[in-house]
């Protein structure tokens, strides 16, 4: 399993201008002071007459209070994950075709990636999305099998297949997600097709040519839509993603 480590990570405040908050804790005594944050139940508080820092249970306070905390605290979510993957081939397909006197083998190979998102926070998740984007790297047939050679282009090249990356999308809703817990998601399937061609008396005409998976990318949003992860396994990938969406809306 592969496993793909974050050391930034995105942190989501909320727009709202931050505002002292009068605080009443269990025996009624008064405190104005803005909420810094927030772990493991415990709270840290700005006071506004000193700036003076307090770290206290957040029981310490009223009912309404710790409402309080709790909001600030889903406003200023700071995500952390750990994204991990295997591959399992789910079928595979031979079909033969005869081209003249030479037999082409067609081979079709289906995948999908196993991806485990492992929450790094101490606090539960829940309605979230993961949107994702599985790459196969497609080999085509070289320039050789359907033109000339051109002035100045090399023989190798002439005769290189060709290669192009395609993805297939896919969603996965994140209903609930523990603290430090963990979730796997098994993608869309990605079809690879290999080509092994056949030979004739005269000789073999043609090049094999074989797919390969080539990654994947993935963004997370919160339950308003808001994007607050993301990653891919090759640096290019989301630019492959942009650039498709530009061209389908052309």
């Amino acid at each position: 399993m592969k496993t793909f480590y974050f050391g930034l990570f995105l942190i989501f405040f909320s727009s709202l201008k931050v505002v002292a908050h009068e605080f009443t804790d269990q025996q009624g005594r008064k405190l104005q002071a803005e909420v810094v944050s927030t772990d493991a139940g415990q709270v840290t508080l700005k006071r506004v007459a000193d700036g003076r820092l307090f770290s206290l249970p957040a029981t310490t306070f009223s009912a309404a209070d710790q409402k309080h905390i709790a909001d600030w605290a889903a406003a200023n979510v700071r995500y952390d994950f750990k994204v991990e993957h295997t591959t399992k081939k789910i079928g595979e397909e031979k079909k033969k075709q005869q081209e003249g006197e030479a037999l082409d083998i067609h081979e079709y190979e289906t995948w999908v990636y196993q991806i485990k998102i492992t929450s790094r926070m101490k606090v539960a998740l829940s309605d979230l999305r993961m949107d994702y984007w599985c790459f196969r790297e497609e080999e085509l047939p070289p320039p050789s099998s359907k033109r000339s050679r051109r002035a100045g282009e090399s023989e190798s090249d002439w005769r290189k297949p060709e290669k192009r990356l395609v993805f297939v999308s896919g969603s996965a809703d994140i209903k609930a997600l523990p603290a430090s817990g963990s979730m796997a998601v098994d993608t869309k399937e990605i079809v690879l097709h290999k080509l092994k061609k056949g030979t004739t008396s005269m000789g073999k005409f043609g090049v094999d040519t074989a797919d390969r998976l080539a990654g994947y990318a993935l963004r997370i949003f919160d339950k308003s839509g808001k994007e607050v992860f993301k990653m891919a396994t090759k640096d290019d990938l989301f630019a492959q993603i942009n650039s498709s969406t530009e061209a389908s809306k052309k």
